[in-house]
């Protein structure tokens, strides 16, 4: 893979991963017949929504090539990839970068960062698509078949097909945290949880209840799981939520804005116990526990994409990092991650 294409699936799938199943909430004329919580969570159909949503696809994926390209201009350095560096962009020599850039690829594979979509006329691919692609084209009960014994591309697949009810890819979205894919699970995950939210909010007249907050509350938490797990993808999407509704009316969506210590706390509780749903369910599996380490390869991906999600949502980023990163210091704005959002911010 070239530089070039390695920046655009970088930026584009910051901005664009998950979101398919955003703009299936917003269009689809099905109905959630169960959320997370086990309650009744339909959602309506909004417009507007949707118009962000190609708005924004159009922006990231019309962006200048000179821009996306600009942190491959800086000097090389002559660091091995066993070395202590930094940016895979600039720290590393030419071999040991090109080793680099295809671990960075296989790992946003392994982690389940797979997207075959279409936005409007655009078709949307990716990520290493032609992983999930057999999975894509395969009759469901066949489908079914792999997820239930335990195949990962399977798994990422059926979150990318339109054909298979919300209630069934939640479920299959809870089994992709038992082995670590941390891509599209939670970006579906997140999603249903705001929708939920806004959905409750709505019928009661535009009254944030408990039952409204306890919605936002889980989505937090698997975004709060996911940086935990060395991923951004559960806070990109809360992200896009915030982008989405800057209104003073949906300051409350927003916990960085209206969340006390004792919320924060819950959803802290609630992360506990989804580590212990992943583990028990590993446990039954044969599978150690989820190790807090991560690959080398893995936190350098992380640095890189939460440097990216600070050069396009600076506002949101450090107000989530000044507002979390006590509870979660994976959100604090490192050296590392400074230097990428410079570098991909095309300013370096």
């Amino acid at each position: 893979m070239n530089k070039k294409t390695t920046l655009a699936i970088a930026t584009s799938t910051v901005i664009l991963i998950g979101s398919i199943f955003l703009f299936r909430l917003e269009s689809d004329k099905k109905d959630i017949s169960n959320s997370v919580l086990h309650e009744n969570a339909p959602y309506s159909n909004e417009q507007g929504k949707k118009a962000n949503i190609i708005e924004t696809v159009g922006k990231v994926t019309d962006k200048p090539e000179s821009i996306l390209v600009k942190a491959t201009e800086a000097v090389e350095n002559s660091f091995d990839y066993e070395d202590d560096w930094c940016s895979v962009y600039s720290d590393l020599n030419s071999t040991d970068k090109n080793f680099a850039y295809e671990a960075l690829e296989d790992d946003a594979a392994a982690k389940g960062n797979i997207i075959i979509g279409k936005y409007g006329d655009r078709e949307i691919n990716l990520g290493q698509t032609e992983l999930i692609k057999p999975y894509m084209e395969s009759s469901l009960e066949d489908l079914y078949f792999y997820i239930e014994n335990d195949n990962p591309h399977a798994i990422i697949a059926a979150l990318n097909r339109e054909d298979i009810p919300l209630k069934k890819q939640t479920s299959i979205a809870k089994k992709g945290l038992i082995f670590d894919l941390t891509g599209e699970p939670l970006n579906l995950l997140v999603i249903l949880h705001m929708v939920e939210a806004e959905r409750l909010y709505k019928k009661n007249g535009k009254i944030f209840s408990n039952d409204a907050k306890n919605q936002v509350k889980m989505a937090l938490a698997y975004a709060f799981y996911g940086l935990n797990r060395f991923s951004i993808n559960g806070l990109q999407q809360l992200a896009s939520d915030a982008t989405q509704n800057k209104s003073e009316e949906y300051i409350m969506f927003d916990p960085s804005k209206s969340f006390t210590e004792d919320d924060i706390n819950d959803s802290l509780n609630i992360v506990s116990r989804i580590k212990e749903d992943v583990n028990s369910h590993r446990r039954d599996k044969l599978l150690q526990p989820l190790s807090k380490d991560v690959s080398k390869i893995t936190k350098h991906r992380f640095e890189r994409d939460l440097g990216l999600l600070y050069s396009l949502q600076p506002e949101f980023t450090k107000r989530y990092s000044k507002m979390f990163s006590s509870y979660i210091p994976n959100l604090e704005k490192t050296s590392c991650v400074s230097k990428y959002a410079q570098q991909l911010s095309g300013k370096n």
